[in-house]
């Protein structure tokens, strides 16, 4: 780095003076980013420490609990011991070093939702027209959608602020239920609703 000349001094600079600009120009660059400088001490301003030529301090530790912890060198961090297992577990110890025996965890299959009697059919007053919904999928918004047991789809009218919207199933046999379950989506979520049963039309 060279720097201008000026009236009255030495032409040639000093290696003092290069460090100074030099050191300032760092500063300033650091400045810029907002990045904090380490060795500045506080009420130190960064380019008052570089033209004074003090020695940076080291950064000081916090005084909570985690100048105490150490990082792995590895972002893999690994188990080191089985305190306990619960359940159907195999060669839990297989998870504490790379290679060994592979644990296996056995959980009894979850009992199958709850669906409507097969022939069931699902019928509207309206349905909104098919699109591709928020994530780019083609998707339909039929009335059969909301017996499906399929949480991915569902019935949406298609009557915006137009109440009331009605959804009816019709099963193939008298059924005795427990109670129906409603399960709305961000799309169009239900604020009030009746539940209304007949037998053969009556």
């Amino acid at each position: 780095m060279t720097l201008p000349e000026t009236p009255g001094t030495d032409a040639r600079p000093g290696p003092r003076r290069r460090t100074v600009v030099a050191a300032g120009a760092g500063a300033v660059a650091l400045s810029a980013l907002g990045a904090p400088t380490a060795g500045a001490a506080d009420g130190d301003a960064v380019h008052g420490t570089a033209v004074h030529g003090r020695t940076p301090r080291a950064p000081r530790l916090g005084t909570g609990w985690q100048r105490y912890v150490q990082a792995p060198a590895s972002r893999t961090v690994r188990p080191v011991l089985v305190l306990a297992t619960t359940g159907d577990v195999r060669a839990p110890e297989g998870l504490l070093a790379p290679g060994g025996a592979r644990t296996v965890l056995r959980r009894p299959r979850p009992a199958a939702a709850p669906r409507w009697p097969e022939g069931t059919v699902a019928e509207a007053s309206s349905a909104h027209a098919g699109n591709n919904g928020n994530d780019g999928r083609p998707r339909t918004y039929d009335a059969g959608n909301a017996i499906d047991g399929d949480p991915d789809t569902f019935w949406n009218d298609d009557t915006l602020g137009e109440f009331p919207d009605t959804l009816t199933l019709t099963l193939p046999a008298a059924r005795e239920l427990s109670g129906i379950t409603v399960v709305s989506n961000s799309d169009g979520v239900p604020t009030d609703f009746t539940v209304d049963v007949w037998r053969d039309g009556g």
